[in-house]
Formats: C-alpha cells, sequence, structure tokens
C-alpha cells in the first residue's frame, strides 16, 4: 500500500496500526511480513483486544514499544489519547525543503564511502547490473569535493575495484563502476569487512576529518556468520559506520542486524527484490548524511600545543543539565583533553560542575499551606551557573593574573536548562577581566542572544545543533582557542 500507486508519499513517515482480537493463521509468515516492512521504515503499533491475541505475537508484530491492549472493542477509546501521542513522532518527517538542505549538507561534509558488493553465485547477472545503478544513483548526490568514494568486490575473495584515492571525476567513477564484472564463488562477508578495515581505510588513505561509512549490499548469508560478526564489530571499533542492505527474503535478518551500526532503524534496510531499491534511496542518503566523522580519530591525529602557560577551566551546572547531558559534556570534554600537549609550556585542565547549592531545599517547617509549596516548587530554581562562576573567579582567578605570558580560559556550557541570565552574565563579565569566556551553547532552544551576554566577545560564542553532535563541535571550538 505504501506505493506511489496508492498515493503514498515520498517522503511521509509510513506508520501501520494493526487491530486484532485473534492469532494469525500463519505466524512465521505474519513475523517475517511485518520484519519486512519495519525494514522498509514502516512503524508498525499493534493493539491486542480480548485474551485470545497473544503478547508474544503482538510484540513480534509491532516496532519497539508498541504494543497495546484492551479487554474489548468498547474499551479502544480508552486509549485514542496515549496512542495518538505515541504515533506521532517527536521529531516531525522531513518535508521537501528538509531533504534539499539534507542533501546539501551531503555535498559540505566530507565522507570517504565504499559500497561493499556481494559479487557471488546467488546473483543473477541481470540483478548485479542493477545494483550497479542504483549505486550510481547514490554516488550522484555526492559533491566529488568533499566526498570520495570507493568500490570493493566480494565472493569467496576480495577485490579493491576502486581505491578511495583514485582521483576520478564522477563521470569516470560512473563508468568505472557499470563495468565491473560478475565474479563467482560463495559470500565471505566476513573476508570484505576484514579487507575493508585493513586496508579500505588504511592510514595512507584516510582523512581524520571525513566520516568513514560502508554500504554493503547482499542477497545471501554469510559462509562464516560467526566471523562476520567479529569483522563487522572490529570495523565499528575502528570508526566505521555500516549500512547494511538485504535483498530478497533469503539475506538473514539477523546478520544483516549484527552487520550494521547504531541506531539500526537508520542503518540497516531491507527490501523485497532489486527492483524495490529505488524505494530506499532518498533514506540512505539522507542517513549517509547525518553520519559524521568520527571525533576519536580526529583527536588522535590532532595535537593542541599552546604558545603560553595556559589554565583552561571547562564549566557546566550538572545539576541543571542532568544526569545524560552530563556525561555527554564530559566526554566531550575528555575528547579535547586528549588533544592537548602538556608537555609543552605549563598547560593545566580542570572542571567546574557541581553547585552543591542549598536554595533548593525545602523542609518540613517552611511551609504550612499547600499553596504555597505549590507556588515555592514552582519557582525555586538553582542558579547554579552563575554560583559556578563566582566561585571560578574568586578562587581560581585569585591567585592568577591575566599577563602576556600566562592565559586563562573558561569555556562554559549552556542549554536551555539556563536560568538567571542576568546574574549569570554579570558574573560572567567579572570573569572577563582575567579570563576568556568561551560559550558553546547546546540546542535549538537556547537563544543567541542571552548565550551571547555571557561571552567575552561573539568570537568567543560556538554552537552545536544537539547533544549528539557536541563532541565534534567542542572539538572544532578547541581548535580555533588554541590556534
Amino acid at each position: 500500500m505504501f506505493s506511489k500507486k496508492f498515493g503514498s508519499r515520498e517522503l511521509a513517515e509510513k506508520l501501520i496500526v494493526v487491530i486484532t482480537d485473534g492469532i494469525s493463521e500463519n505466524q512465521t509468515k505474519t513475523d517475517t511480513e511485518a520484519r519486512l516492512a519495519k525494514l522498509s521504515g514502516i512503524h508498525i503499533t499493534a493493539i491486542g483486544v480480548g485474551n485470545e491475541p497473544k503478547d508474544r505475537e503482538l510484540q513480534l508484530i509491532a516496532s519497539d514499544d508498541s504494543v497495546f491492549k484492551v479487554d474489548n472493542f468498547d474499551a479502544l477509546d480508552t486509549i485514542v489519547e496515549s496512542l495518538s501521542q505515541h504515533t506521532c513522532s517527536d521529531e516531525p518527517p522531513p518535508v521537501q525543503n528538509d531533504q534539499a538542505n539534507t542533501i546539501d549538507e551531503c555535498r559540505k561534509r566530507p565522507v570517504d564511502l565504499f559500497f561493499i558488493l556481494d559479487n557471488s553465485n546467488s546473483i543473477w547477472s541481470e540483478n548485479f547490473k542493477k545494483v550497479l545503478n542504483f549505486i550510481t544513483e547514490v554516488v550522484s548526490h555526492f559533491d566529488q569535493t568533499s566526498t570520495r568514494i570507493g568500490v570493493i568486490s566480494y565472493s569467496d575473495d576480495v577485490h579493491l575495484m576502486l581505491p578511495l584515492d583514485n582521483h576520478l571525476n564522477r563521470t569516470e567513477i560512473t563508468k568505472k563502476i557499470m563495468s565491473l564484472n560478475q565474479l563467482t564463488g560463495g559470500t565471505d562477508t566476513a573476508k570484505a569487512l576484514r579487507y575493508l578495515t585493513s586496508y579500505g581505510f588504511s592510514e595512507s588513505r584516510e582523512r581524520p576529518e571525513a566520516a568513514r561509512v560502508a554500504l554493503i549490499f547482499t542477497d545471501g548469508k554469510s559462509k562464516k556468520p560467526g566471523e562476520t560478526k567479529i569483522a563487522a564489530s572490529d570495523a565499528k571499533k575502528h570508526g566505521i559506520h555500516i549500512l547494511s542492505v538485504g535483498i530478497e527474503e533469503q539475506s538473514d535478518f539477523e546478520e544483516l542486524k549484527e552487520i550494521a551500526s547504531e541506531p539500526k532503524d537508520k542503518f540497516m534496510f531491507h527490501v523485497k527484490d532489486y527492483n524495490a531499491l529505488a524505494t530506499i534511496k532518498e533514506r540512505l542518503v539522507m542517513n549517509t548524511c547525518q553520519v559524521q566523522a568520527d571525533w576519536r580519530l580526529q583527536t588522535d591525529k590532532y595535537i593542541c600545543s599552546f604558545p603560553e602557560s595556559t589554565d583552561v577551566t571547562f564549566i557546566y551546572d550538572s545539576s541543571a543539565v542532568g544526569l545524560y547531558r552530563s556525561k555527554i559534556i564530559r566526554k566531550s570534554i575528555s575528547g579535547v583533553v586528549k588533544t592537548v600537549d602538556f608537555n609543552k609550556n605549563n598547560v593545566k585542565v580542570g572542571v567546574l560542575s557541581k553547585t552543591c547549592s542549598k536554595q533548593n531545599n525545602i523542609l518540613f517547617s517552611d511551609y504550612k499551606l499547600k499553596s504555597e509549596l505549590i507556588n515555592s516548587l514552582n519557582a525555586k530554581t538553582s542558579d547554579g551557573l552563575s554560583h559556578l562562576l563566582r566561585k571560578f573567579r574568586i578562587k581560581h582567578q585569585k591567585s592568577h593574573k591575566k599577563t602576556s605570558s600566562h592565559r586563562s580560559i573558561a569555556i562554559v556550557f549552556v542549554d536551555d536548562s539556563l536560568n538567571f541570565i542576568g546574574t549569570a552574565s554579570k558574573e560572567a563579565m567579572r570573569t572577563a577581566f582575567k579570563s576568556d569566556v568561551y560559550v558553546m551553547s547546546i540546542g535549538e532552544y537556547i537563544s543567541k542572544e542571552e548565550a551571547e551576554r555571557l561571552c567575552t566577545s561573539s568570537q568567543c560564542l560556538f554552537h552545536s545543533e544537539s547533544y549528539n553532535d557536541l563532541p565534534y563541535t567542542v572539538l572544532d571550538m578547541f581548535k580555533t582557542i588554541c590556534s
């Protein structure tokens, strides 16, 4: 039903709500069809009515956490609101403008992209040509100035058909791909993945600033599933993001899942036949666009050497941003600290994050009326960032003077949890007398104008679109500060 023939919109989110009061006649086939639907990007919600539907089957049909149960059909009304909230995604599906922006990002971001082709006996020559045509269509979305294309073909043996450093233009790459000959033999996927890690992305060919991405196409199960799992895991440990594409029913679902990177719904694909490859082209391109270079590879190659004695202090209010976001901030800090040359000059790094403020405490004797307690709960918010900046200014700056031979840097993280901007900006202004204050604002809901009030200058403000991007944007910011 999700085809242009029946009016389906290519970029619209695809949802199925299954309502059943019984057990399917062929549970194996139901499971298979549900898997195929989910792998093609369809989100399934399963609703069981009465006692007959089994929990196990409902869970197999549904996407993650998308099972509802009611006692009878009259009770369906009781789940309307929760069902609508569940099926409406937090992030709206991309529209045409978003697609253009995403593909434009692909043209800007440096990407090293390998196509890995199953070239075994199981693929008919006509279908092999369809895969080659599909690859050339995907390649056409990427700009040759920032993206390098490589091709590996495998059966029992592995062949590097096109290395990353091939220096060919897009027309020449297309001709090279379409001229590939089909091989014979089995499906040694493990050997292909090991070759990709050791030679495809070899040190002599790599670009630390580029995302490492591999698209692997197969219509069958590998000869050595255990070795394939290990080889895929090793590739991912080396910063390679793998998108697995299974074609036709004989491709192994579990193996595709083992090969693909996380999250599986973005890095794992399945189509019912070779003609259906076109239906995943846009999603394949857009999901590749979203892959960023592994920040760990960048920190391994980059060394920050401050020209003078320097103190760097990272500041964030852990009580405001919460445990999960705090972990990402600390991971980002850890990544850039790896780049610092501590042997050159006198470099010290510190972190201030815990406010330990008592202002948020409410004692039994503080309020007698419920309304007063509720107002207090709504109003009481810790001015944590101001407290941390004051602590930094009094304890750290007291023993240091801002001179030409010594530099003090404060790097402040803020997001939509920022409160008391007036007080915090005053503390930041006082801090700026002896330190350079840099600000990393995170997310779309933090005001640029508010974040700028904390900075030493507008050049000291940096922004990360999300916490997922934070390790990369912090590294970019640190390179600017270091230079």
